[in-house]
């Protein structure tokens, strides 16, 4: 069972892999009610009745005595001049990773915990895959045993039928490929997908920590965090932006009051080699995969604007001292080819000579993010309903016998903007399962998830998945399905796949 005071953000992380399709698509909105119905069963209703007439109002009507955390929290009489209409909203800091926030711009994804003292914030981008083979092994020939396969299956003797393909798998060579687990064979799924690194910014407690708020913005992809203590008010904002293509941080505090103590970790890559360079400033990363599998790798630069204030390199990243505020740039790219740790050194050349403007960047994923998510609303609570924060919503679903329609709401947004920010230049969403013929639910990614990013398949964002078979060719399994686009035109953004002149 959910816990009432679970953040939308843990609930809607789990739904997404269902919502996709029916957020995309109005006519398969009954079975999403029929989903979010058995949904309210899980967060503690005895029952779903459909959709409320409400007649006792809404946030009035919350028992916030259940609602106590160690921050005070913004109270919601207090919030509608602070939060944008589309909002996601927690009064609460995540308290493990699960309940992160998370952002992206489909290339480039940014997790942040919301902790006002001890910020953690992980980066990552699409196409940072640990490698596990120098090429992608081709899927075995089943083509002599399918007749004999079908027809033990259908003779029901599906243990005979497992066994045999696994026989013909082994015999294909398969075996180094598979694991051994419970005497039943599983292919080894594609290459772990990786963060490229991790920041956390802490800064020195203070007494009368108050009025927490943490939010995400649905039409632009910004997380802020805020509160205030006895020094004054704080804000912390992140996203990933379209243009340009970088994750981009601003901390904000009272005139002399920002300090920070900023420390990168690196993921745990088997058989790689890192190579970090810090300098005042500038952090520059260029790790190197195995080398048994391909000369691949990626690169990292972390650019670091402070206003005021003093900044100071540290063994493991940057200090900050007296400022009145900080920015923080990243640039992430991977190589698939010819890598050296010098194919860092146009990246990090490339950042620095960007003209760094917050306000611009936003107002660029504004006009991406805004005008798809505005293709479709669906209008079911009242304004100040949109107030509520995820815990006082799955509260008020807990308590009620019915469903809540500004928790629906909210999950047809974030179904819809979850697909646009995973959906980037190269694959479509790899942990996103569209639900592809209404009863089969399969990875969209299936296909491409094997294969190299430069013939991987390329989908706009608010793209679904149209019913295909798969054909199979000698030595090759090919997705001759077709797709349909919302009128989401196919980003000019490009990858790098080897190192050298873009």
């Amino acid at each position: 069972m959910l816990k009432p005071g679970i953040s939308l953000a843990f609930l809607c992380t789990n739904l997404r892999e269902n919502s996709y399709f029916y957020t995309t698509n109005l006519l398969a909105m009954k079975k999403f009610l029929a989903f979010f119905a058995f949904l309210c069963l899980a967060v503690g209703s005895t029952g779903a009745q459909g959709l409320p007439n409400n007649p006792e109002g809404s946030s009035a009507k919350i028992d916030t005595k259940k609602l106590e955390y160690p921050i005070p929290y913004i109270p919601v009489e207090k919030r509608a001049a602070i939060l944008p209409k589309h909002n996601i909203c927690s009064i609460a800091p995540a308290g493990e990773p699960s309940d992160y926030f998370i952002t992206g711009n489909g290339f480039l994804r940014i997790q942040a915990s919301g902790q006002p003292y001890n910020e953690v914030m992980t980066y990552t981008q699409e196409l940072l895959y640990e490698p596990q083979w120098a090429e992608t092994p081709l899927p075995p020939d089943m083509r002599p045993y399918l007749p004999r396969i079908r027809q033990l299956l259908l003779e029901g003797k599906a243990n005979e039928a497992d066994a045999l393909v696994d026989e013909a798998q082994k015999k294909a060579g398969f075996e180094k490929y598979m694991n051994f687990d419970n005497k039943i064979l599983y292919p080894v799924g594609g290459p772990r997908r990786h963060t490229a690194f991790t920041l956390t910014f802490r800064r020195p407690e203070q007494p009368d920590t108050r009025d927490y708020l943490r939010f995400l913005d649905m039409q632009n992809g910004m997380i802020t965090s805020m509160w205030t203590d006895a020094r004054g008010s704080f804000r912390n904002e992140s996203f990933c932006a379209y243009d340009g293509d970088v994750t981009v941080n601003r901390f904000t505090a009272p005139k002399g009051q920002l300090d920070l103590e900023v420390e990168m970790q690196l993921p745990r890559l088997v058989g790689s080699t890192p190579k970090l360079d810090i300098e005042d400033g500038v952090i520059t990363l260029a790790t190197a995969y195995n080398p048994d599998f391909g000369q691949k790798g990626y690169a990292v630069v972390i650019r670091f604007l402070p206003k005021g204030g003093t900044m100071k390199k540290t063994e493991k990243g940057m200090r900050i001292s007296g400022a009145d505020g900080l920015t923080v740039v990243a640039k992430i790219e991977r190589f698939e080819s010819d890598f050296t740790f010098d194919c860092a050194k146009p990246v990090r050349d490339g950042l620095l000579a960007m003209k760094v403007d917050f306000d611009k960047l936003l107002k660029g994923n504004e006009k991406y993010i805004g005008e798809r998510m505005d293709r479709s609303r669906i209008h079911l609570s009242s304004d100040e309903d949109l107030l509520l924060s995820g815990e006082e919503l799955l509260r008020r679903a807990h308590s009620r016998n019915e469903l809540d329609p500004t928790l629906l709401e909210k999950l047809y947004d974030m179904g819809r903007f979850f697909q646009i920010y995973e959906t980037g230049k190269t694959i479509p969403p790899f942990t996103g399962q569209h639900n592809i013929n209404t009863n089969l639910q399969g990875c969209s990614t299936a296909p491409a998830a094997c294969w190299p990013a430069s013939t991987a398949t390329r989908i706009p964002a608010c793209t679904i998945i149209s019913p295909a078979p798969i054909r199979i060719t000698p030595g090759r399994a090919a997705w001759v399905g077709s797709t349909t686009s919302c009128g989401a035109t196919t980003s000019s953004r490009e990858t790098r796949n080897s190192c050298g002149p873009a």
